[in-house]
């Protein structure tokens, strides 16, 4: 062999040889000598029967193909030579919002030859988080793209892949319910992800995907919906699940929906939004909304309405002197009639809107176009006392007052920075003096 670039000169050092050999070679079913030692493993962990193997031969097996990496939850061996030639180890890491590539991603080979750590037009596209390895001499090699998706072999490896996941899922959720919730943080991901896009693996998941509450408890689905219809249907009978996409920054909304007897749960993967519409096309008349997306009685409307105390010319007066502190383009004014010990102003995010956002974070088109998605809602209850209250003063004090309470709403929502925060803090100063 005869190198012509000087900068090939590389290839000849002992480290590169290695390098190379250990990527390309390394499990080959030949033995290989290099520098006095051989450097494969002829008989490499997934071309043995999983009877023969133990758990120490698993964990072995993952530290040589990636070292110093935490230990995974769990693995899959694959083993199948009927409709085609299928063998592997597939190990699931603890995933949590990693939705990007991978650096340590399955390797794909063929007859124990290394062909290529790109598999995502093998492997299903959720799987593409696990790692290990996949073997099969019946997935053509020298096609485009196009061609490899739409052959038959590869389309049934693909589907046999998804239900060998889904069968070890199922089963460890049969055999120890409580060590599968343990490992769900790090499954959520790979569990919605899959049932987002594989409608069979959808189904055969749909009893054992979780959702967990607030409070820490895991449920799935199915029974979390049945709870939910016992005390959190509305008057036209649809069944309402309250989530919260963050706890703390939503703290006083989560506050106000358990004080009324209702429950949340947690919702804030990045695929949430996305399965949380999912969730509700497999269910009849169920609908999901976020804590803060409006006050608590209209999260969930009932028979009962609530007049105003105030009359219409008050209220009137009152929304004129809000839109005078507001930016019109950031924030639109609604009153309501809403219980009188719920706060006097509240700040939401439409349900339909919020989606529409992080579709767009996701990088998709919103169906209906921009729908003035950045714009929020101020909430304001005229039958809070803070209402008459501000009414009964002269303008330059009811002004005065309500820009503290628009600050205060605002400093709820994270919402206040700068010399408003400032502003703010000297108010309340000033308020506590006196």
């Amino acid at each position: 062999m005869h190198l012509t670039d000087e900068d090939a000169e590389t290839y000849l050092s002992k480290w590169k040889i290695r390098e190379l050999l250990r990527k390309y070679c390394r499990f080959l079913p030949i033995t290989i000598e290099f520098d006095g030692e051989t450097i494969n493993d002829t008989q490499p962990l997934w071309t043995k029967k999983p009877s023969d193997l133990n758990q120490e031969d698993y964990k072995k097996f993952f530290e040589d193909l990636y070292p110093m990496q935490e230990a995974p939850l769990f693995h899959i061996h694959i083993n199948t030579d009927y409709p085609f030639n299928l063998t592997g180890v597939l190990y699931f890491p603890k995933v949590l919002q990693a939705l990007d590539n991978r650096k340590d991603r399955v390797q794909l080979y063929s007859n124990q030859v290394f062909v290529t750590e790109d598999v995502k037009d093998v492997l299903p596209e959720f799987l593409v988080l696990l790692q290990g390895v996949v073997d099969s001499p019946d997935i053509p090699l020298n096609v485009s793209r196009s061609a490899l998706q739409s052959d038959t072999n590869v389309k049934k490896i693909t589907a046999h892949i998804s239900k060998k996941v889904s069968d070890k899922l199922t089963e460890i959720f049969k055999n120890d319910r409580e060590d599968y919730q343990n490992k769900w943080e790090y499954l959520d991901l790979i569990v919605k992800y899959g049932m987002l896009s594989d409608e069979k693996f959808a189904e055969r998941m749909k009893d054992y995907c979780l959702v967990t509450t607030t409070e820490g408890a895991f449920h799935t689905i199915e029974e979390w919906v049945d709870h939910c219809k016992i005390n959190q249907t509305d008057k036209n009978g649809n069944t309402v699940v309250l989530y919260t996409t963050d706890a703390n920054a939503q703290y006083m909304s989560v506050k106000a929906v358990k004080d009324a007897g209702y429950e949340v749960i947690t919702l804030n993967g990045p695929l949430d939004v996305h399965f949380a519409g999912f969730a509700e096309g497999k269910f009849e008349k169920v609908s999901f909304k976020c804590v803060d997306s409006d006050p608590v009685n209209k999260l969930i409307e009932k028979e009962e309405t609530i007049e105003s105390v105030l009359d219409k010319e008050k209220q009137d007066e009152l929304e004129k002197h809000l839109k005078s502190l507001l930016n019109e383009v950031a924030f639109e004014v609604k009153l309501e009639s809403l219980p009188p010990q719920q706060e006097f102003l509240s700040i939401h995010k439409n349900e339909w809107e919020r989606r529409m956002e992080e579709y767009a974070k996701m990088g998709q088109s919103m169906p209906f176009g921009d729908l003035g998605g950045k714009k929020k809602t101020i909430i304001v209850n005229t039958n809070n006392a803070v209402a008459s209250k501000l009414l009964s003063k002269d303008e330059s004090a009811m002004k005065d007052q309500l820009q503290y309470h628009i600050d205060l709403a605002l400093l709820e929502k994270n919402l206040l920075q700068g010399a408003d925060l400032e502003r703010f803090i000297q108010k309340a100063k000033s308020f506590i003096q006196d």
